[in-house]
């Protein structure tokens, strides 16, 4: 018996192209939208590159003259012009790929000159922009070049053989020569064009390789930082516990007893006592509440972040500005960070900064919920000083946010914080 054997389903491989096939592909090419899209991408990569150079030269040297005053606006500068010019990569990159780059920066809203120049050097962003500098000035002139040679190549091997005789062998391998440029042309420009985009999505774009090193060490803080959050919080409940109810309510233990010994051979007394300790379940008690308050607000989470902040604001000591634009409910977390953010931060400025007045601004957009806290004090609060303010960053970061707070001597005191609410 011969057992029959089923058919195959692996497709069949298609063969191999034949010459004729290829050289049809050509005048396709030439046709084709996308090969010209690639031509003005390569060619407009040629003085982006010699811009590119020219600004990694002046980060180089404005580096190093950094060390004396003059060369930090120089450094700068570069790196104001690096960033523009990336700006300008990813618009050009439109022009061959409907897939916009994006890019994110590190804000610098509110802060003071000193602030935006130490976020513009410590930003990664920032440095990507230059590496992306200093891989564009060669590629782009590189790719530049290629191309107008080739095209002048392309245009002489197939004039040339005008001058040479019909019977001569040379006019036959300028030809070929000529026509094996024309048809590779367009793929090599194509090509090239695919080598400068991959570079600037790699570099200047926010799913580059950087940024998934740069997102693996966020994790990382984020994840240390909401252990040291949590820890920090479960000793404060522990502290005011012990400091405020318990102690109270040991207290009240103590006259309760003290009250039923004196209550059948001195009334009075037993009846002082026993008012003293309905005084202490008081105390107690809105210990109590104060520490509910303190882990989940309940006002926060029956009528929102507007209402929750106003009752704040409404018990600061300085004067406030309150400005919420939350056009909807944020997530849980998020709202109980922004919260604890404003609250901590209006509680240094009552005891700390001596300031007349403030504001808060809370706002969300694009999927960020922003939170600044500013005053005119005297300045100096330091957010890695074991303060309040230090619990704050770990509340954040353990919500993959962005915690920052610039506060020179003699003012103005920012607070800012931004925490991702897309649901």
């Amino acid at each position: 018996m011969i057992a029959a054997t089923a058919p195959s389903s692996r497709p069949l491989s298609s063969p191999p192209p034949t010459l004729l096939q290829l050289l049809l592909r050509v005048p396709l090419a030439y046709a084709d939208r996308r090969t010209w899209r690639a031509v003005a991408h390569v060619l407009t990569g040629g003085p982006i590159a010699v811009v590119a150079a020219a600004l990694v030269c002046l980060c180089a040297a404005s580096g190093v003259l950094s060390l004396v005053v003059v060369g930090l606006p120089l450094f700068c500068c570069a790196l104001v012009g690096c960033r523009l010019l990336s700006w300008l990569e990813r618009c050009r990159a439109l022009v061959v790929d409907v897939n916009p780059i994006g890019a994110r920066y590190h804000p610098t809203d509110g802060l003071p000159v000193l602030g935006k120049v130490r976020v513009l050097i410590t930003d990664p962003a920032t440095w990507r922009d230059v590496l992306w500098s200093a891989v564009i000035a060669p590629l782009g002139l590189a790719s530049l070049a290629v191309t107008l040679v080739g095209a002048m190549l392309s245009v002489l091997f197939l004039a040339v053989p005008l001058y040479f005789p019909p019977t001569s062998p040379r006019r036959a391998v300028v030809v070929v020569l000529g026509v094996f440029c024309l048809c590779v042309g367009p793929w090599i420009i194509r090509g090239l064009s695919s080598l400068q985009l991959a570079a600037a999505r790699v570099l200047v774009g926010p799913d580059s390789w950087t940024s998934l090193i740069s997102r693996v060490s966020q994790l990382t803080v984020s994840r240390a930082a909401a252990a040291d959050a949590q820890t920090g919080q479960l000793r404060r409940i522990e502290r005011d516990l012990h400091d405020g109810a318990q102690a109270r309510l040991v207290a009240l233990a103590v006259d309760l007893g003290i009250a039923l010994e004196k209550l059948g051979t001195e009334p009075k007394e037993g009846r002082r006592l026993v008012e003293q300790a309905h005084e202490q379940s008081k105390l107690a008690l809105a210990d109590l509440r104060r520490l509910v308050r303190g882990i989940a607000p309940t006002v926060l989470e029956d009528r929102g972040l507007d209402a929750a902040l106003s009752a704040i604001v409404a018990n600061s000591p300085v004067p406030v500005t309150l400005d919420v634009d939350v056009p909807r409910r944020l997530p849980e977390a998020v709202e109980t960070a922004a919260y604890f953010v404003v609250s901590e931060a209006l509680a240094n400025v009552a005891k700390h900064s001596g300031a007349a007045a403030c504001r808060v601004r809370v706002h969300e957009s694009g999927g960020i919920a922003t939170v600044e806290v500013s005053d005119e004090g005297r300045g100096g609060a330091d957010a890695l000083g074991g303060s309040g303010l230090r619990g704050l960053g770990g509340r954040v970061a353990a919500l993959d946010g962005w915690f920052q707070v610039s506060s020179p001597a003699g003012g103005p005191t920012v607070v800012r914080a931004e925490i991702p609410c897309a649901s």
